[in-house]
């Protein structure tokens, strides 16, 4: 098969899964080419040839902004010379739109993959155009499915959701992680020393201010705590010193944008994880937490109720409720070692059971069949 996948991005750190959903489909004997937006800054921090990608074909369009059915002529000579038969728009905004005007010019079929702010942040303008002409729509998350087709939800919809899309071409495609990465047995815990961390760029958006208040009045209970946050961002600087003003900067450790793989080596020595996300699809670092071995403890939102059995691998708490989130971090210290590590072992269970990489991936790989062939989707029920 010969895919064509259509990214904002390329290459970029916050989206190394698709670096290894690539990897996965080259291996497989699929050639791939790739239709990039932007260059990201991030990009020395990827590896491409380790992901086997360094001689994949890019192109970045002329064309910028507001696409036409007069635009993308170097987009479409991209697409024929490598003769691609299905499109994956990484995100419907941008991608998406650009897919939808392919679509259009050549009549090659495209799905999109739906990742949170194109339902719950930014969702596109053309939307429900981009809909009616999609082969799929693959949400990351039952949550935005629920948002973008108007499911039972408390979530505040932006303008413009719900759309009218029938079920039968919405398939939920959650992410993973490689079952190498999933720790072989939970995390060893300590009673004189506990890192709690976070993995995620530092924003408003991801709540790392929320970990710190709640872990400051507990500092004088827990002498052995530390925070440790693993990524880079705008509120850092306003980090460290929210963290001088309550007197815990020593206790606090931002490690900045690394690598994926440096990211993960500091990842093995966490004892706790956290994610406070107000709003998320499906944040592929709370996989990683829980893949960690350790006890978990993540917002209400994306595909966070996938990865937390409440009192066996750890806890959810409403985004924003700080009061909440202190009871949860608290409850795990006074649980001890023992607990915790037991706790870490049924966040290893949840981990194999639901989110390997290697599990996931044959389904993603029979939907692009399908849309290449123009049959019948596979059924909702074959999803983990």
């Amino acid at each position: 098969m010969k895919l064509l996948y259509i990214v904002q991005y390329w290459p970029a750190l916050f989206i190394h899964y698709i670096c290894r959903e690539m990897q996965w489909m080259t291996r497989r004997g699929h050639q791939i080419a790739i239709v990039a937006l932007e260059r990201d800054w991030s990009e020395e921090y990827v590896d491409l040839a380790g992901y086997g990608l360094k001689d994949v074909p890019v192109l970045y369009p002329r064309q910028m902004g507001e696409w036409t059915d007069g635009s993308i002529d170097d987009v479409i000579d991209f697409i024929r010379r490598h003769e691609s038969q299905v499109i994956d728009a990484h995100s419907a905004l941008n991608p998406g739109e650009l897919a939808l005007r392919v679509h259009k010019a050549t009549g090659i079929p495209y799905c999109v993959r739906m990742v949170g702010s194109d339902v719950h942040t930014r969702p596109s303008a053309m939307l429900q155009s981009i809909a009616d002409y999609a082969a799929v729509l693959c949400p990351v998350s039952e949550f935005l499915r629920n948002l973008l087709v108007a499911n039972q939800t408390d979530q505040e919809r932006p303008s413009g959701l719900p759309i009218n899309v029938s079920p039968d071409r919405i398939r939920i495609v959650y992410h993973g992680v490689p079952e190498k990465q999933i720790a072989t047995t939970a995390a060893p815990q300590q009673d004189g020393l506990q890192i709690i961390g976070s993995i995620g760029r530092i924003n408003a958006s991801k709540g790392q201010m929320d970990i710190l208040e709640a872990m400051a009045p507990l500092a004088s209970e827990f002498p052995g705590v530390r925070l440790r946050f693993i990524g880079g961002g705008v509120m850092a600087d306003s980090l460290k010193d929210r963290a001088e003003a309550l007197k815990i900067a020593d206790r606090v450790e931002i490690t900045g944008h690394l690598r994926w793989t440096e990211a993960m080596r500091l990842a093995a020595g966490l004892h706790i994880y956290i994610q406070a996300s107000k709003v998320e699809g499906l944040p592929v670092s709370s996989i990683e937490g829980i893949a960690l071995g350790v006890p978990v403890i993540l917002s209400r939102t994306g595909v966070h109720q996938r990865c937390v059995e409440e009192n066996i691998n750890g806890y959810l708490f409403d985004a924003g409720d700080v009061s909440s989130l202190r009871e949860h971090i608290a409850r795990l210290l006074r649980l001890g070692a023992l607990g915790r590590q037991r706790m870490g072992e049924a966040s290893l269970r949840i981990a194999r059971e639901r989110f390997v990489f290697e599990n996931l991936m044959p389904r993603v790989e029979s939907i692009y069949y399908a849309v290449k062939e123009r049959r019948p989707l596979p059924d909702q029920a074959g999803t983990l």
